[in-house]
Order: structure tokens, then sequence, then C-alpha cells
């Protein structure tokens, strides 16, 4: 056969082909996209349902046992809110009687505290509006049982040879079995009055707080709360003695109890002293570009711009600046050993002084230094955020103090809580950990 007879062949099957591959690729292609549709990869993961609220507060534990609860935020559906004021009817949520909170310091349990009532204040001067009192029990500590002796006889039976009848224990068992004992007086009715408006304290608080919780327990309307219990043994009663040392830790009320989750950062001498020296550099290189930034504008005003002829300057070095009260905290946030530090400091600058005067420490300048970074896979330390501020410029920068790592949203993941002081008032702030910078989750102070 020759090659055109060939060639004009195989155009002539080419031909007849196409109208049947146009009548199969219709009936191909909804098995093809059916089949793409339910690949594994494109499945849509069946969201989580909410376990319920969420509550962060802060413990302040004393030597006698007894707990302090400051509420600090409240995840409700993936939103925080302000725990002292989320469904404050009369008693905020977070601090109703019996809510029990699990106190933690970098993630691991130290212990239980049960609410046994809760306290407002409408002083001008106060730091918080809302507070509550609790028992606090150690992480191992055993509960304290009380046994109640049995009676020989009831309480209320008489013993007179007489048909048995309940009575109340009279006051003076003697004078009641006295042949002559007076008949006691009839109570008499109480005349009905108006009621008047309670003053505003904790006793009325609590009263309000008992009544709220028996309506709602009744009606079934308090189902959604936070973990919930009874005390394990008495209050201890407040004397006038010292209170002693306060243990200060965050802690975590939910009804899902998760596991919880060590942030601690194992390391070692060597590590510590390297990122010690790598995280004061970065805390000097911030604090020099604050007080250059605010001397600057100053010095600007002050002085007019006057050209010079071009001079060759060499560059010099800043001179580094005393710290003290140095803190430096690592924490394993992510859980994949890659540590975040907090390192906060304070550094004392004197002002200039005449030369028969001597440095004053009242009109020294004071800042306060936070610095948070991480490191990197090459071992570097890369800044995630640099809060300088001194006392005149709090309310634009406010002093941060570093409080802990808590799983606040229970994902699993820890986050930095901060409690932040604008001089005129205080607040808590919770920040997330970001690759390159902190994300802020809530601020009690800027809510919005």
């Amino acid at each position: 056969m020759s090659r055109s007879r060939k060639l004009e062949l195989y155009r002539t099957a080419i031909i007849l082909a196409i109208p049947l591959l146009l009548c199969v690729a219709p009936a191909m292609s909804p098995a093809q996209d059916d089949a793409a549709e339910v690949a594994p990869h494109d499945k849509p993961k069946p969201k989580k349902k909410d376990a319920g609220p969420r509550a962060l507060a802060l413990l302040e534990i004393a030597s006698s046992g007894r707990g302090t609860v400051i509420p600090i935020a409240i995840l409700v559906d993936g939103k925080f809110y302000d725990a002292s004021a989320y469904k404050a009817s009369p008693v905020p949520m977070a601090l109703e009687p019996g809510t029990i909170y699990e106190g933690m310091r970098a993630g691991e349990p130290l212990g239980l505290l049960t609410i046994s009532n809760a306290l407002h204040s409408d002083a001008i001067n106060t730091k918080t509006r809302w507070l509550a009192k609790g028992v606090w029990l150690a992480e191992g500590a055993t509960v304290v049982k009380t046994t109640r002796k049995a009676e020989t006889t009831p309480v209320g039976l008489e013993s007179k040879d007489e048909p048995p009848r309940l009575s109340k224990t009279p006051a003076n068992p003697a004078a009641a079995n006295s042949p002559t004992a007076p008949e006691p007086p009839r109570p008499q009715p109480v005349p009905q009055t108006s009621p008047t408006p309670a003053a505003s304290g904790p006793g009325n608080a609590s009263a309000k707080s008992g009544e709220t919780d028996a309506k709602q327990s009744a009606t079934g309307e308090n189902a959604f709360r936070l973990r919930r219990g009874k005390p394990t043994q008495p209050i201890p009663e407040e004397k006038d003695e010292p209170r002693g040392v306060l243990q200060t830790m965050l802690a975590v009320s939910d009804e899902g109890e998760r596991e919880p989750a060590s942030f601690r950062y194992p390391w070692d001498k060597t590590e510590q002293a390297m990122r010690e020296k790598q995280i004061a550099k970065l805390a000097q290189e911030a604090l020099h570009a604050y007080m250059q930034g605010h001397a600057g504008a100053g010095a600007a005003a002050a002085k007019p711009a006057v050209k010079s002829p071009r001079v060759k300057k060499q560059a010099t070095k800043p001179e580094e600046t005393p710290f003290e009260k140095i803190a430096l905290v690592a924490l394993d946030v992510w859980r994949g050993n890659q540590p975040v530090l907090v390192y906060s400091a304070e550094a004392v600058m004197p002002q200039a002084q005449s030369a028969n005067q001597r440095p004053d420490e009242s009109t020294a300048a004071r800042y306060f230094v936070t610095i948070v970074a991480r490191s990197d896979i090459y071992g570097n330390l890369k800044q995630l955020y640099a809060g300088i501020t001194d006392k005149q410029h709090f309310d634009v920068t406010p002093r941060m103090e570093f409080l802990d790592a808590v799983d606040a949203d229970g994902d699993g993941r820890g986050e930095l809580v901060f409690r932040e002081n604008t001089g005129s008032a205080t607040g808590f702030v919770i920040y997330k950990p970001g690759g390159d910078s902190l994300w802020k989750m809530y601020d009690s102070l800027n809510l919005q």
C-alpha cells in the first residue's frame, strides 16, 4: 500500500471517530465531576460544637486558704466578653456561687477554688467592681472530712412517761423541765410594711444571688453555666492576723474540663544565658529609640535647624542603660519546642542636675520595658512586641505587666495575659503569639 493511501485511511478514521467522541464525552463528564466532588480533601469538615462558656480569672490565694477571684474575660461562642459584666443579673455569670476555677501556672494545674459569694463595690478608687471569695484546695491536698456524733436521744424527743411527741429544743433544758417554768410568750404577728430598697453591699449581693439561683434552677433558665460544684470544706474565717504570702495565678473555669497542657520550656543554663543576652540587646535598642523619639521632638522645637558644613561623623555606639527588676520567662505556647520569650525590666535615668546638686530619685525618669520575641529555625530572636513607656505617657502607652500564659480559648495553645495600667485605670489584655507579631484577642479597657 502506498504512503498516500495510508494517510488517506488515517484521515478517514479520524473524521469518523470525532462524532463518536462528541457523543460519549457528555456521558462521561458527570461521573468525573462527581468523583472530584467527593474527594477526601474536598469534603467540608464538620464544625465543632461549642462546649460551653470558658471563663478566665486571676486568683489571689492567702496563706490561710482563703481565695479571691478577680474576673478577666469569658469566652462565649468564640467571642470574649467582660467577665465582670456578662449576665450580671444580679451577679456576673463568672462569679456565681458554686463556680469552680482551676488555678494554673504555665498551663500546669495547681488546685481548685470554689466560689462561695460575690462582692460588689461602687467606690471610685476601686480597681475592680466585682470580685468573689472562695475556698482553695491545692493540688494533691486531702479534703478535711467532718463527722457528726449521733446523739443517744433524738433532739426534741421528750423523756417523760407519755406518748412521744416532737418539739423544739428549749434554750434552757433545766428550766423547761421545771414544773414552775413560765409558759413561753406566743409570737406576735409582725405588721406588714412596704419593702425598702436594700443598700448595696456584699451581703445583699449574696442574698439576691441565692434567690436568683433558686428561681433559675426551678425554671431551667440557668442550664448554660460554667463548671459547678459544692465547696469541699468551709471557708476559713478572716482574722486580724497578717494575710501572709500571696500566691497569684491565672485560673480557668470550663464545663468541658479539657486536659491541661504545660507551656513550660525546658532549657539549660547555656541556652538561657545566650537568650538573656540576645533579648537584652533588643530591649536596649527599643529603649534608646523610645528616648530619642521623645527627646528629639522637644529639641527640634527649641532649636531651629542651622546649616553646617558637611563633616564626616563617626558612628558612636550608645551606652547601655542599666536595667533593674529583670524578669525573663520562656514559654512553649505552640507546644512545638519553639519558645516565646517575655522580657520585662525597668530603667532609671536621672535628670540633668547642676554642679552643686545631687541626683534626686524623685526627679528621675523611670522607664518600663516589655519585650516579646520568639526564636527562629536559625537560633536568632525575632521581636514580636516592644512596649516602652514611662509614667508621663501611661495614657498613650500603658504599662504592661506580664501575668502568665494560659489556654484562654481552649484550642490547646497558649495565650499571653498582661495587666495594663493607664495611670487612671487598670485592665487586662490577652494576646495570641503569631509568627511576626502579637494578635490582640481581648482588651478590657478598649472593648469593641
